[in-house]
């Protein structure tokens, strides 16, 4: 078969073929179609091409066919008219400095820094910097340690008595029911101990400040004594209840019930930190859960009573004792805390020599050995504040919450 076209008649020169006419073919003009013609009275119609969206250099544009209209029914091609003016993009000074078409952009479409123009650290203003941008001065402003305390090893050892303090009255109240429950100690011994013992502490309470703090609270001695009657009467009364109160829990129960109320009791008491975990209120009932629990397991009612009585005067009146003396006379603290130690490491020492030593070894750890390793992991701390914290308010704005 032949590979050449067929020769159509009339589109070559070969002889009995007419050419055929290049010009395209005039269409009539219907007589109902206006023609455009330049009329009096109207401008010309402009024939620059108008700038459509898409069709200039800036991003988000896409190119315009350069293919020139074809007007229905007038036979030739004529250019396309401008468009109205209200579709023409924006010049690019409207647009905001370095937000316009002109703006350099950077890989991903962030833009670029502009030399010249300083970097500023506003919000309220457009800048030709990307979000993230961030000049040399960013680690000018780099802070270490602004808010860190600088201890000495005296100032924490001397802290560190509020805790061997309640450490050792717990156990001076654990040795005390060891004893009565072994009837190595009477209650009436017990509770003239602990009243004899109450009225020198009320007196030294009132002499070390010379009664200024009596004075500013205005509680009197009268209020004082009706409330210590109040208390006592109420406990006698109900010992025969504390005494049945736990009869059908099992003592092994009762153990670990007391023991978990006092290891609360330690972790909630104010030890003069500001935290949250703080409170003396939860404290103090869990001490005196405790001891109901205990008290609960004595021989008799009288029993009952002076162990209750007995740990409200520990683990209530005491704390409060030391912690005027700490305040008003640290020397007399310090003697008063070593001697009180000294008193349950002996106490602890005639029932377990093992635990007299584990608990002098406690007690020195946490009042030698602790403050020594908080001081040293101190020189290791490295906090650092610079422009990327967060904004911290430090007026006061109670008033706006009225």
């Amino acid at each position: 078969m032949s590979r050449f076209p067929a020769r159509v008649p009339g589109s070559g020169p070969c002889p009995g073929f007419p050419p055929v006419s290049r010009a395209p073919a005039r269409v009539p003009v219907p007589a109902h179609v206006p023609v455009s013609r330049p009329c009096p009275g109207f401008p010309p119609v402009s024939r620059a091409p108008a700038r459509v969206p898409g069709s200039g250099p800036c991003p988000g544009f896409r190119p315009m066919s350069r293919v020139p209209a074809r007007v229905p029914g007038s036979g030739r091609e004529v250019a396309a008219a401008s468009a109205p003016a209200f579709l023409a993009p924006p010049p690019a000074a409207a647009a905001g400095p370095g937000r316009g078409c002109g703006a350099p952009l950077a890989r991903g479409g962030a833009m670029e820094p502009v030399p010249g123009r300083r970097w500023q650290k506003v919000l309220y203003e457009r800048q030709p910097f990307p979000d993230n941008y961030v000049d040399q001065r960013f680690l000018e402003e780099l802070r270490k340690n602004v808010h860190a305390r600088q201890y000495r090893y005296q100032a924490v050892v001397f802290q560190s008595g509020a805790v061997v303090q309640q450490l050792c009255s717990v156990c001076v109240f654990v040795l005390t029911w060891w004893y009565m429950d072994a009837g190595m100690l009477s209650p009436q011994g017990l509770f003239g101990a602990a009243l004899v013992s109450s009225l020198l502490g009320y007196v030294l309470f009132d002499a070390v400040d010379g009664g200024a703090g009596r004075w500013a609270s205005g509680r009197t001695r009268w209020a004082d004594l009706k409330s210590t009657l109040v208390f006592a009467a109420f406990t006698y009364g109900f010992s025969p209840v504390l005494k049945t109160l736990t009869e059908s829990i099992s003592t092994d129960t009762i153990y670990a019930m007391s023991a978990l109320m006092l290891l609360g009791h330690l972790i909630f008491f104010d030890y003069g930190a500001n935290a949250a975990i703080v409170s003396s209120t939860l404290s103090l009932n869990m001490a005196i859960f405790a001891s109901v629990c205990l008290a609960s397991r004595l021989p008799r009612s009288l029993h009952a009573f002076v162990m209750v009585t007995f740990a409200m005067q520990i683990f209530a009146l005491w704390p409060m004792l030391q912690k005027k003396l700490k305040a008003r006379t640290p020397r007399c603290y310090v003697g008063v805390t070593v001697l009180f130690a000294l008193a349950a490491l002996a106490g602890l020492a005639t029932v377990s020599s093992v635990g007299a030593v584990l608990f002098a070894s406690l007690l020195l750890a946490i009042s030698c050995l602790c403050p020594y390793c908080l001081i040293r992991l101190q020189l290791l701390k490295d906090n650092i504040h610079g422009p990327w914290d967060e904004a911290e308010i430090k007026e006061d704005l109670s008033r706006f919450l009225m």
